[in-house]
This record gives C-alpha cells, sequence and structure tokens, in this order.
C-alpha cells in the first residue's frame, strides 16, 4: 500500500482528559507529526480508564485505520490499563522484559530513590511487539504489527511521549511503505490562513508533493511532502514546491524547518552575531522568555526589562515625562522610546519596545480599546513602529502572545532591511509619532526647547504660594514700594545711572536682579531671584512683614545674561498690589498700548513682545503643560505654544521659532479661588521688530473652574481647536539645530 495513502488515527486515554482537567495537547502534536511524514489523520478519540473502552476504541480503528497510535495508560498504576487491554483484544501475551526491569531500576536509583513494586508492571510486553525505549520516563513504548495495521502505544506525559515518537517510532513509520518520504514545516507571519490559502491554492492539496495549511496563533504552517524511491527524488519534488511557495510569498516566510518565530529569529541573530534589548511592557517578559526558553540565546539577548509604571519608562528607559503626559504610555511615540533606551541600556544591536492594552479592561485609558498595542523595533540609525489592534474579544493571553511574536516578526524583517507592512520608519533623531506622522518632530530639538521655556512650572509653581494674597494691603505697605519708586525708576537711564542704581539696590537686598515694567509704565517693579520657600511672598524688597510681597523670578536664573526663559511671578492682580494692571491684559486694547515688557537687569535690557494672555487654574492641576519645570522636548515646545494659542484671549500675529526666549508674569487673579492670570511674551529685538498685529480669538479655551463658576459648559470642539492651531504651530516653527544637545540625546554608541 502506498505510503500517501495511509491512514492514521489517535487514541488518547485518561480520565482527566474527558474532565478537563488536562489539555490534550497530544492530538495536535501527533496530528501535525504524522501528517509531515505523509499520512492521513483521518480520526481522533478520547476514552477513559476503562478496559471495555479502550477494546470498543481498539475495534473500531482497525476497520478504518492502518496505523493506530495511542497515548496514556502505561503508567504503573491499577488504572493504567492501556497496554493490558490492547495486548488481550489483540490475543498477545504479556512477558517480563528483563532489560526493560533493569532500565526502570537505574532510573530510580540514579534519582536516589527505591523502584517500587507495581513499577514492575510496565517492564511488561507483549511478546512480538517491539520496544520502544523511554529516555525520559520509566514506561516503554510499544510498537506491535499485527496483520495489515500498525499499533502503537506511547506515555501520555508530552515530555516523555513526544521524543519517543519522533527519535523511535518515526523511523519505523516511515520504513512501512518501502517509499521514502521528504518533508518540511514553512512557518508564515503577518498573513492569515484563509488568505494564504487564496494566494497560493495552485500549490495546495496535491498528491504528490502535497502541501497542507494549519492555522496557528498568529502565525500558519504549510506543510508539505513529498515521496519517491530514494530520499534524493523525494527531495527534488519536496523542494521544488517549496521554492515556488517561497517566491509567491517572499518575506512572508520566516521559516522552512518547523521553526517557531521565535526560534527563527533567535537563531538569525545567532547567523548575523548579532544582539538584541528588550523593553516590555503589557507583554509583561513574555518577549524575554520566548527568547530565553531557546538553547543558546545568551549569545544574543543583553537586557530585558519590564516596564509597567510610567516612573520605570522614565527612570529606567529615558522615555521622556513629557512624552509620556502628552502622548500616554499607549503610543507609538512611547514604544519607540522604549526600544531605544532598551538598546542603549542592554548596548545591543537591536531594540524591541512593547506598549498596549491586554485587557480585560481599559484602565485609565478611556479613549484607547482593548488590544491596541504598539510595537517599536530599532537599531543605532532608525526606529520602525506598528500599530496593532489585536481585538478588543481576545483574551489577556492571547493579546500578550499575539504581541510577542508579532514582535519577533517585526524584528526578523527588520534585520534584514525587508519592509514592514504596516509599519513605518523614523529616524533616531525624531519622535515616533503615528498620529501625526507627517510632521515628524526632531529629537535633538528636544534638548535645544529644554531650554525654551522654563516659564510655565517656574511660572505655576510658585502660584501656591501667592494665591491667597489679595486685595486689601495696608497703607504702609504700599508706602514701602512708593518709596523705592524714586530709586528703582533711575534703572530706566543711562547704562551708567543703571551702574548706580543696581549697586544702591543690591546693598540694600542681595537677591536684587532687576525691574520689569511696560509701554506706559502701568506695571513697574523691582525683581529679586526667588526662592523655594516662596520667601517674598509675604514680604518686601527690604524684607519686612508685607501683603504685596515682591516680585520674583522664578525661572531663568542667573541672570548673567538674557535667559532663555525669565518668569516672574507676584502676589496678585487685584487692586494696589505690585502686578494690579497685569489683569487689563485681558483687553486687547489694552493689549495693543502695552504690547512691549521690557527688564533692565545688571548686565542687559531685554525687550519681550506680548503673544498671549490666558487664565489658568492651580486648584485643578492646570493643563499638565504649565506645569513642566522645562520644555525638555520639542513636543513639550509644540504643546506649549499650542496651548498658548489655544487659551489667550487674542491672537498676535507673531511667528513664533524653537530658538525664541520667553518672558512670563503671572499672579492670582480674582475670578475664582485658584485662578492665575498669565501673561507671555517673546524677546524682541526694538529696531527691527515690526508692530504686532492683535486680534480676537474667537473661541478662548478656558479652565473648567471658568465654566463651572459660570453655569455654562463648554462649547469649544478642543480637538479641532487643537489641529487647527497645531497646523499653525508647525508651519511657524523653525527647527534649531544644535548639536551638543543633539548628542546628549542620539549617543548612538550607548
Amino acid at each position: 500500500m502506498s505510503m500517501r495513502k495511509m491512514q492514521a488515527e489517535i487514541v488518547t486515554v485518561g480520565n482527566e482528559l474527558l474532565n478537563g482537567r488536562t489539555e490534550n495537547t497530544n492530538v495536535s502534536f501527533l496530528s501535525r507529526e504524522l501528517q509531515n511524514i505523509g499520512f492521513s489523520v483521518t480520526n481522533h478519540t478520547t476514552v477513559a480508564d476503562r478496559a471495555s473502552d479502550i477494546v470498543q476504541s481498539l475495534m473500531t480503528a482497525v476497520n478504518r485505520s492502518n496505523v493506530i497510535v495511542y497515548t496514556g495508560g502505561l503508567g504503573p498504576t491499577d488504572d493504567d490499563l492501556t497496554k493490558e487491554t490492547v495486548a488481550k483484544a489483540l490475543g498477545m501475551t504479556l512477558k517480563d522484559d528483563a532489560e526493560t526491569l533493569e532500565r526502570i531500576r537505574v532510573f530510580f536509583e540514579s534519582r536516589g530513590r527505591e523502584m517500587k513494586d507495581n513499577n514492575r508492571k510496565q517492564a511488561l510486553v507483549p511478546e512480538g511487539a517491539e520496544i520502544l525505549e523511554n529516555d525520559n520516563g520509566t514506561a516503554p513504548g510499544i510498537f506491535i504489527r499485527k496483520d495489515e495495521q500498525t499499533i502503537i502505544l506511547l506515555p501520555g506525559p508530552p515530555h516523555e511521549m513526544e521524543p519517543m515518537f519522533l527519535d523511535k517510532a518515526v523511523p519505523k513509520l516511515k520504513d512501512l511503505s518501502g517509499q521514502k518520504i521528504f518533508s518540511r514545516t514553512l512557518g508564515v507571519s503577518g498573513i492569515g490562513e484563509s488568505e494564504l490559502e487564496v494566494r497560493i491554492k495552485d500549490y495546495l492539496y496535491g498528491d504528490d508533493p502535497h502541501a497542507a495549511l494549519y492555522a496557528k496563533e498568529g502565525e500558519v504552517e504549510i506543510c508539505v511532502t513529498s515521496f519517491g524511491d530514494t530520499d534524493e527524488e523525494a527531495e527534488e519534488k519536496g523542494t521544488a514546491l517549496i521554492s515556488k511557495l517561497k517566491n509567491e510569498l517572499g518575506d512572508l516566510v520566516f521559516t522552512e524547518n518547523g521553526d517557531t518565530i521565535a526560534e527563527a529569529t533567535v537563531k538569525k541573530l545567532i547567523e548575523k552575531k548579532q544582539t538584541v534589548a528588550v523593553a516590555e511592557s503589557c507583554t509583561g517578559g513574555m518577549i524575554a522568555q520566548m527568547i530565553t526558553d531557546i538553547a543558546g540565546s545568551s549569545a544574543v539577548f543583553e537586557y530585558g526589562l519590564t516596564s509597567y509604571g510610567d516612573w520605570v519608562k522614565n527612570a529606567s528607559l529615558g522615555v521622556d515625562n513629557s512624552l509620556l503626559k502628552r502622548y500616554t504610555a499607549i503610543s507609538s511615540a512611547v514604544a519607540a522610546e522604549m526600544a531605544r533606551g532598551a538598546r542603549k541600556n542592554g548596548r545591543a544591536s537591536y531594540g524591541i519596545g512593547v506598549t498596549g492594552i491586554a485587557g480585560p479592561g481599559v484602565g485609565t485609558y478611556l479613549d484607547k480599546e482593548v488590544g491596541l498595542v504598539y510595537i517599536a523595533v530599532c537599531d543605532r540609525k532608525k526606529t520602525v513602529v506598528r500599530e496593532f489592534r489585536f481585538g478588543d474579544k481576545r483574551n489577556r493571553d492571547n493579546i500578550r502572545r499575539l504581541s510577542a511574536k508579532s514582535a519577533f516578526d517585526m524584528l526578523r524583517l527588520f534585520m534584514d532591511g525587508r519592509t514592514i507592512e504596516g509599519g513605518t520608519e523614523f529616524t533616531n533623531r525624531v519622535i515616533a509619532d503615528l498620529e501625526r506622522k507627517d510632521n515628524p518632530k526632531s529629537i535633538a530639538g528636544l534638548f535645544v526647547k529644554k531650554a525654551v521655556s522654563i516659564i510655565v512650572a517656574g511660572s505655576i509653581a510658585a502660584v501656591a504660594g501667592y494665591y491667597g494674597i489679595r486685595t486689601v494691603q495696608a497703607m504702609s505697605d504700599r508706602l514701602t514700594y512708593d518709596k523705592l519708586e524714586s530709586e528703582y525708576f533711575s534703572l530706566i537711564g543711562s547704562e551708567e545711572e543703571r551702574a548706580e542704581a543696581f549697586s544702591r539696590l543690591s546693598e540694600k537686598n542681595n537677591d536684587f536682579c532687576g525691574m520689569i515694567c511696560n509701554d506706559t509704565g502701568d506695571i513697574k517693579s523691582v525683581v529679586v531671584e526667588g526662592r523655594e520657600d516662596d520667601y517674598y511672598s509675604g514680604r518686601d524688597f527690604y524684607r519686612g512683614t508685607n501683603r504685596l510681597g515682591c516680585s520674583a523670578v522664578t525661572a531663568g536664573l542667573p541672570l548673567s545674561r538674557i535667559p532663555v526663559n525669565l518668569s516672574i511671578g507676584s502676589s496678585g492682580t487685584g487692586k494696589d498690589v505690585l502686578f494690579s494692571h497685569l489683569s487689563d491684559y485681558r483687553s486687547i486694547d489694552y493689549a495693543r498700548k502695552n504690547s512691549v515688557l521690557t527688564f533692565y537687569g545688571k548686565d542687559f535690557t531685554a525687550n519681550y513682545r506680548v503673544i498671549a494672555a490666558f487664565l489658568l487654574d492651580s486648584r485643578e492641576g492646570l493643563d499638565e503643560v504649565f506645569y513642566r519645570s522645562d520644555l525638555s522636548n520639542e513636543n513639550d515646545y509644540l504643546e506649549y505654544v499650542l496651548n498658548l494659542k489655544m487659551r489667550s484671549f487674542y491672537d498676535v500675529n507673531y511667528a513664533i521659532t524653537e530658538s525664541e526666549r520667553f518672558i512670563t508674569l503671572y499672579a492670582p487673579s480674582d475670578d475664582w479661588d485658584g485662578s492665575v492670570l498669565v501673561v507671555c511674551g517673546v524677546l524682541i529685538d526694538t529696531e527691527t521688530d515690526s508692530k504686532a498685529v492683535f486680534s480676537e480669538n474667537s473661541a478662548v479655551l478656558y479652565p473648567a473652574s471658568w465654566y463651572k463658576a459660570r453655569g455654562i459648559e463648554n462649547s469649544i470642539n478642543v480637538t479641532a481647536e487643537k489641529d487647527r492651531w497645531y497646523e499653525w504651530v508647525i508651519s511657524n516653527s523653525t527647527p534649531v539645530e544644535d548639536n551638543n544637545a543633539e548628542e546628549q540625546v542620539i549617543d548612538t554608541d550607548g
């Protein structure tokens, strides 16, 4: 009978399989391996540990199958009945096999254990049967040839059964027909079974050679089998079909020898003598485990980190907090930075970063869905990120495994310089932002703009110490500052007068650093260097108790030259306080008349064009962008300017570049408890700067408390406004190269 026509049947024995306490993995393994050597598996049967059931299964099988494979029931206990029952049904006598008994005794002795009497049962062998030695346990397998049937009895534990079948049974099965068999298993990833079948239908299900599809989780196997009178003939047929399949499928094929996607990828790393480092979130270390499960992986696996918490991503991988705040941890940008951080930490050739939502819930990510996963792979020069949507109906483990396998698939393609379908490539100098991939933002700019506005968090952090001081001030407090005017106003004079005034005022307070005023002089105030303990929130210039406090620099120090950011806070905007006229900047007319703020320092004079005025809410936390201690990267910079434009009472036709230097004046307002009024300006050259054109902002975005205080709802489409201003920011922001900052970020040599 031709091997290609032989039918095989699998019978698994065990109560534990029927009641679901043990997963029946033996069936899938045997089915696949039998198919690989040319058998057609026609039936699976599972029976209980009862002699009558085993006999019935055997009588049924011999009438329809050439090969019957049993697993289970070969143990030493009374309910292990398979061998005895099958032998009796076939009329075969059991006899003691001395070699088998000795092997069982040595097995126990080598483990420091005593062989029990009931283990002798396992040395009983049907007369005329061949013994399949068990290298991993005590129960030998049995190979019986009876008439036209072949019956194989294998132990139930997979770690014993699988190697016994492959090493001992398969060679005997291949000899049954006298024909030579060639078999290979192609692994395919990145395409579903149904689509794959349509694509290669002309090559499937032939007689000789034969190819069949077997779907697995996240991949598909193509089993190719061919026959011949010689090994060479069988191999020639099979390899010819494999070549056609590989030509058709190209990069979708990751192996042709049955390797898993993880094994194929690790082997490729070993072949190339390259290494990998991994940073995982939703996969929870699964990728690292799959790598280390493979023998020889220590040669290629350098670093693995499970980084669930955002603080771990920041502290251990260098993912900037601004990215986590703007994009959230479930984003392409963060996945890319995780991969880059892992590669750098592990000093590896490649990095992998995975972040997503495995479910069952979405947690705090209400705008995202279960099954959303971002995977990034990188080397020293570039990063490729892909978004996966595995679906919210899958369970947690399934999503994690699919994510891990997808990461391996991306890496093996990346190593070969192949296209990753659905992936987007970024250089390591830009943020991997799939959401705005048409406007990549420079990572080099991250540190250039770390310069751009310490104004923000410094501004708001200081407000907490100031906003409780309000409008009623003692007359003596006011007179204290009136007395100063004759001294500090001379700062506006010549350089000689300014030097003299600085010297005089510095003698009275060594924290003195300058004066701030606007066009009309409504705002004119001495400025001191602020202290972390809000020392000046309740003290005047002379350090005496004073409800007016003193205007203090909270960011941009030291003032030996014009700072990138200059942030000055005062105690309030109410009547008679130092920044009482700051609230007047709500009016577009007032802003037009007082569009320039001037800071007089010891070593410089700086003029700033007012570009925005807006309200924030310190009690509600404000917008997170205004809490940052600096604009540490390009995203911070863009987010800052974007929010500034959305929130301002008016718009100013001033193109803001990333090289700008800013000033921020801020103070508590009287709008509601916790409100803060902020006025921002950008450094200008008064001789070349053209007069600014102010226009009303028709869609001002106020803090939530503003709407609540008025009993109205926010009718602004925040998303639309954000997109509108985003395009403005991009088109009006010119990147500035900063090689030193770039080196700090890139550091590609680890």
